[in-house]
């Protein structure tokens, strides 16, 4: 039986933000738990991001975490400064934003978050010089507990899983390449 996949998790917050971004990320690890303990796979908690030293600490704790996957949630909006040692730290990543909350005034005035500004921006600079990433980039969004990202992990975790699999398989060939 094949190791459990490895899925590494930190948050990404901007202080500036007003929105209750520890009820957010700890809501979010919650889910994260229960949903590891549900499809299989050991959940890797990295603390917090929220400046660039902390994110250029991080980024080597991952690096000796030997991840099947690292999920980068954009908790609040978040600059590139920050988003760039991380993205840089893994080649296989997902990006995740949180929807908004209300921030007391219905529909309108400010966003206590801003989490989906960050993902699309994090999104469009995938192949600037600071971030080099050939690889592809599995974007989420929604609450942990949500079908949509609950749908879009498990499709993600079954992918892996394959990958996984083929990587340490033995692949038997027989006979020569087809001819043109």
């Amino acid at each position: 039986m094949p190791d459990p996949l490895r899925l590494g998790f930190v948050s990404v917050v901007r202080p500036l933000f007003k929105g209750d971004t520890q009820h957010a990320i700890t809501k979010s690890v919650q889910g994260l738990e229960t949903l590891a303990a549900n499809l299989e796979f050991e959940l890797i908690l990295i603390d917090p991001v929220s400046d660039v030293d902390r994110a250029i600490q991080a980024a080597e704790e991952i690096k000796v975490q030997e991840l099947d996957l690292l999920l980068i949630q954009h908790t609040t909006f978040a600059t590139g400064d920050l988003l760039a040692p991380l993205l840089n730290a893994h080649p296989r990543v997902g990006v995740w934003a949180l929807p908004e909350r209300a921030g007391g005034r219905g529909n309108h005035g400010p966003l206590p978050l801003n989490a989906l500004c960050g993902l699309n921006m994090t999104l469009s600079f995938l192949d600037h010089p600071n971030v080099n990433k050939p690889e592809p980039v599995k974007w989420f969004y929604g609450e942990v507990d949500s079908d949509a990202f609950k749908t879009r992990l498990m499709t993600t975790l079954a992918a892996l899983r394959g990958l996984k699999a083929t990587q340490h398989a033995r692949i038997l060939q027989i006979g020569g390449t087809a001819p043109n």
